[in-house]
């Protein structure tokens, strides 16, 4: 009994030993030994990591409300106008004033720009009436306008797509930076193992009374 007890204590003992707590407890800590493990630049990269994934996270959201409210308003703006188109496209009429009124327009981008041309017809119509002239449109003023309405395109595209370039660097980058993470973890693995170095087994053969090393 005492010599099968210590033959069971060698590091390469044929005896199987069973023990209760300590593999459960021994599970419960994989977390605990993994976070333990990881290196100043591996926190570095996670970090980073998570803050792009929050920037990503809040850039979706907000630009879903955003869309969304935005499709909501042009929707009731165009209904509005379906139904009293005749009476939008009189500058200074009641009309004009109440749509302007209503709240859910100032996320309407297809109201921003009807407001836009229709501010620019009115200041050449009320030009046209102080020099007693008819109201019309020259060629001039209508690629004035027209201008005018791109600039407003573009200005609403870039409202619209605030944060994308965000969200458009934390899906490109995020792999890459993941990948980084995962090789400088690997070199710094075998940088360790090479630190520790690795014990030499001799080996020898005994020929004639002599020993001689063979590895």
């Amino acid at each position: 009994y005492i010599q099968a007890q210590a033959a069971s204590q060698a590091a390469d003992s044929l005896l199987m030993g069973f023990d209760t707590g300590e593999a459960a407890e021994a599970e419960l800590s994989y977390m605990a030994i993994l976070l333990g493990a990881v290196t100043l630049d591996g926190w570095i990269v996670i970090g980073i990591l998570g803050v792009m994934a929050v920037m990503s996270l809040w850039v979706m959201i907000e630009k879903m409300m955003t869309l969304s409210a935005a499709e909501k308003a042009n929707v009731a703006f165009l209904e509005y106008f379906r139904v009293h188109s005749r009476a939008l496209l009189q500058p200074g009429h009641p009309e004009t004033e109440k749509i302007k009124a209503m709240p859910s327009m100032a996320k309407s981008p297809l109201f921003q720009m009807y407001q836009l041309g229709l501010s620019e017809i009115a200041q050449r119509f009320s030009a046209h009436a102080a020099e007693g002239r008819a109201n019309y449109l020259s060629t001039s003023a209508l690629e004035s306008i027209r201008a005018s309405l791109d600039a407003t395109i573009v200005r609403t595209s870039q409202r619209l797509n605030k944060g994308i370039v965000l969200l458009t660097i934390s899906i490109s980058g995020g792999p890459f930076l993941g990948l980084l993470g995962t090789v400088v973890g690997v070199m710094i693995t075998f940088a360790a193992i090479a630190a520790a170095g690795v014990p030499v087994k001799t080996v020898y053969k005994v020929t004639e009374g002599r020993p001689h090393i063979v590895d």
